[in-house]
């Protein structure tokens, strides 16, 4: 697959600056809009409440919209001359990636948008939607589709709902973590990938005590790593789980590394490793809620500890609760002498993603051909997928990758 820029592209030192800039947005944008104040939005029973007019529209307003227009509007441009040079028909785009849909549009390419986590975003607009109509007609502003149909309308299109949820929507979790899950859903598996990788040399020996994995660290691409936790905590961490018969595998980045006052004897540092080769070895992991590490440990059907507070973390508490799969915590909760250790011992009784009754790799359809109509514009889903029956277990993995491969970060 060939990668194409798009957009005015950036130096690392501008990219750095833009990264501490977003996280000062983000953290103002979530004084704003708290989720204390949000509790339908999470509620994962079908007859679940809906967000008020002053709610979904605060959400959106605060901190939608903003990342939208941040993330969407340098490549806008680009993207569109792209698709009208080249022609697609068919047109995948990331769950906020909604220049994916306007150029999708623009050349009348079909079109899906593809999620990386519980898809909060979609109730989020539906309850929007529910609530405007409610509202009388002079105070129905919606800025996003205002938005969308600038750009649209630039390009000779018509704004409709699929350029915010796309014509259907690709899903790479589990059922259980689709509480709201369509007729224009298609489910898929979660293919771990970990990029060009070594394979450590302690994985080749067997854990010498139940093998915990522990990151709290987000990375993209060269930019600087984002810790969930100060190394304050995480030493407060360390220390509570010295005694406990576990080694623990910790993901730091080098600068982390040097400002931990102690290392317990059962804890390995790393700066990073292939999740898709430690995690088959590990009992459970402990993380921040990333894509990949989420995503991989319930492939791998390992018992998760997440520690989360991202916008979505309520939701995805919510169904790796009812799934059995591991348990949740907030940053402020986890406070190293009492939670964690306690919350990993009893992700080690309860029922998990390693049991049948569990949410592991048996959550999801094995993986075959898609099927494809002529034309690809009336493309539609095929009929029965999340019905095929489970994967057998993969075998154990032996072997190393090339020496001259670099490790995959954690994420």
């Amino acid at each position: 697959m060939t990668g194409l820029g798009v957009g005015p592209g950036e130096t690392p030192e501008v990219r750095r600056q833009r990264d501490r800039r977003q996280t000062s947005e983000r953290a103002a944008a979530a004084r704003r809009a708290p989720q204390e104040g949000l509790d339908p939005l999470f509620d994962i029973r079908p007859d679940r409440e809906r967000l008020s007019w002053e709610q979904a529209s605060r959400v959106f307003d605060d901190l939608v919209l903003p990342q939208a227009r941040r993330s969407n509007d340098p490549m806008m441009e680009d993207l569109v001359a792209v698709a009208r040079a080249w022609r697609p028909d068919l047109v995948l785009w990331g769950g906020k990636a909604f220049a994916g849909a306007v150029a999708a549009a623009a050349v009348g390419a079909a079109h899906a948008r593809v999620l990386y986590s519980v898809d909060v975003y979609t109730r989020l607009r539906e309850d929007f939607l529910h609530a405007k109509a409610l509202q009388p007609p002079q105070r129905r502003v919606d800025a996003l589709r205002d938005w969308l149909a600038g750009w649209a309308g630039k390009y000779g299109v018509e704004f409709s709902e699929d350029l915010v949820n796309g014509q259907f929507t690709i899903a790479p979790l589990p059922e259980v973590f689709r509480p709201d899950a369509g007729p224009t859903t298609l489910p898929v598996q979660f293919v771990p990938y970990n990029g060009p990788a070594v394979v450590p040399g302690w994985l080749a020996e067997p854990p010498r005590a139940p093998r915990v994995l522990m990151t709290f660290g987000d990375s993209v691409n060269d930019g600087p790593v984002r810790l969930l936790l100060p190394v304050e905590r995480i030493q407060e961490i360390l220390d509570s789980v010295a005694d406990l018969e576990v080694e623990l595998v910790l993901a730091l980045p080098p600068d982390s590394r040097r400002d931990l006052r102690e290392v317990p004897a059962n804890t390995r540092l790393v700066e990073s490793v292939p999740l898709a080769e430690v995690l088959p070895t590990c009992s459970a992991i402990v993380h921040h809620g990333g894509t990949w590490s989420f995503g991989c440990a319930l492939r791998y059907g390992v018992p998760q500890l997440l520690v989360g507070r991202a916008f979505d973390a309520p939701l995805k508490f919510q169904c790796l609760d009812r799934a059995g799969a591991g348990l949740n915590m907030t940053p402020a909760e986890a406070d190293g002498p009492r939670s964690v250790p306690h919350s990993y011992a009893c992700s080690r009784t309860r029922p998990s993603g390693r049991t049948p009754g569990g949410c592991g790799r048996r959550c999801w359809p094995c993986p075959r051909p898609m099927t494809w109509r002529e034309p690809w514009r009336t493309w539609s889903p095929p009929t029965g997928l999340a019905r095929h029956p489970p994967c057998a277990d993969p075998p154990a993995k032996t072997g190393r990758a090339p020496r001259d491969e670099r490790a995959g970060p954690v994420r």
